[in-house]
């Protein structure tokens, strides 16, 4: 972990030492599911999960921000916080601009009285859609992975209902 921070104050340094701010971006998304699988009572379970995120924009397409996030639901719940890099394929004009970036930090899960904390990396894609001078519709894909003995196998996560504040 120290390693990863210590690469994301060398690539912040680095770009504030050539590149002027240009934009502030705050995005969230929301998404409420049905799982589709009965557990041992034969019930059906619902979860209901947030993500909201601050990136700072320089003008050279590099961006360096923050993602927290959390997932509810009646047997277990799930707290995260990602900070990473990420680039704009057009900084000239942020609202209608591909993006990418990579994150990393760490998921708390809770499920009952037990509760581990592990490492995690995410990798996320999409378009931003200018709908106002300062607001954006920003679909994506994003891909995680938790970083744990008895992780399972990365999640793609299809990001429909993310909208991007710039500011």
């Amino acid at each position: 972990m120290k390693i990863c921070l210590t690469i994301l104050v060398s690539l912040f340094a680095a770009t504030t030492s050539f590149a002027a701010p240009l934009s502030d971006v705050l995005t969230g998304s929301t998404n409420a599911n049905l799982v589709l699988a009965q557990d041992s009572n034969d019930d059906y379970k619902a979860s209901f999960n947030a993500a909201f995120g601050y990136d700072h924009v320089y003008a050279n397409g590099l961006q360096v921000g923050a993602t927290i996030g959390g997932s509810f639901s009646d047997d277990y719940n799930t707290f995260t916080a990602l900070v990473g890099p990420g680039y704009n394929c057009s900084p000239e004009d942020i609202g209608n601009s591909f993006n990418a970036d990579v994150k990393v930090g760490f998921v708390r899960t809770n499920i009952g009285n037990h509760t581990e904390t592990e490492f995690a990396a995410t990798v996320q894609g999409g378009k931003r859609f200018k709908l106002a001078e300062s607001v954006s519709y920003a679909p994506g894909i994003e891909v995680s992975k938790i970083f744990a003995d008895n992780a399972k196998d990365p999640t793609i996560t299809f990001n429909i209902f993310k909208f991007a504040f710039l500011f």
